[in-house]
């Protein structure tokens, strides 16, 4: 037997294994020809989405050793919108009927959601566009600049801003007399020297 049929309905073993039921017609009304176990590549786990009242998922069957129905190869006409947007060699992530894609291309990585490419890897680095960032955990930075928290920042920015006030309230010692020098909070926070190389960024 080598066939094509139509997954209307999947089911996972307490073996783990993945079991296709199949029929004739792609559509959520047909009912079951026989079930069938899916084949996969090792490291990689496809779960064929069910069938809706319009379609459903193709999968081609053969029969493997002892005669028990496999199903080698699987396919969806509800996503042919992704595949149209590949170029020879490039590969695509994605869920049927979701939202989200992994592009694998030659030079880089893209991760699209809802439309728009949210984070790019390419070789000169990450770019992630859009929406709020929220790291939980320890988080070490190997670079030129350190990241800090805003309300770190401006608490910073706050003291030095007083500071520079006491500063400029009041006349300076000088070699052959006073000065009326005055500071801003731009010239002090310059004259510090940054620890090696890192200096704060705030997020």
């Amino acid at each position: 037997m080598n066939s094509s049929y139509c997954a209307t309905n999947v089911e996972i073993s307490d073996t783990g294994k993945v079991l296709v039921s199949c029929g004739y017609d792609c559509n959520g009304d047909v009912g079951s020809v026989y079930q069938a176990q899916l084949s996969q590549h090792a490291g990689f786990c496809c779960i064929p989405p069910n069938p809706t009242s319009s379609d459903a998922c193709n999968v081609t069957i053969v029969d493997s050793v002892g005669g028990y129905p496999m199903v080698i190869s699987s396919d969806d006409n509800r996503n042919r919108s992704v595949v149209k947007t590949l170029q020879p060699g490039e590969t695509a992530i994605y869920a049927v009927n979701g939202s989200t894609i992994v592009r694998v291309k030659a030079d880089k990585v893209e991760v699209e959601y809802n439309g728009s490419n949210k984070l790019t890897v390419t070789s000169s680095g990450v770019t992630i566009d859009g929406g709020n960032i929220t790291i939980n955990g320890t988080t070490s930075i190997n670079g030129g600049e350190a990241l800090v928290k805003r309300s770190e920042f401006n608490a910073f920015v706050a003291a030095f801003n007083v500071a520079v006030s006491k500063f400029n309230s009041h006349t300076h010692l000088e070699t052959g007399g006073t000065t009326d020098v005055t500071l801003t909070t731009m010239q002090m926070t310059t004259a510090i020297p940054a620890v090696g190389t890192t200096r704060m960024t705030a997020i």
